[in-house]
């Protein structure tokens, strides 16, 4: 994608935006899926958004089963690397 380093917390800080602003909007299924994947590729920076991605989880925040498999597999991802979230 060719993000700089000063770039990524923008664009994970956007991957949160959609997941906030479009859950409601089936359109937007596709996209959700993929924001909550570029939350998981850079974990380094996503460890900011552990608290607010396991209240997600345990709210049922995310309804459609592929998300919340995905929200699983990002949590473990991003905690592999912040043991402490």
């Amino acid at each position: 994608m060719g993000l700089t380093p000063g770039d990524i917390e923008p664009w994970i800080a956007f991957q949160v935006d959609i997941l906030t602003n479009k859950l409601n909007d089936s359109s937007k299924y596709d996209v959700r899926l993929q924001a909550l994947t570029e939350l998981g590729n850079f974990p380094e920076v996503s460890t900011n958004y552990v608290p607010w991605l396991q209240q997600c989880v345990a709210t049922n925040f995310f309804t459609d089963q592929d998300e919340v498999e995905e929200a699983h597999r990002v949590l473990r991802s991003i905690q592999r690397i912040d043991p402490f979230n």
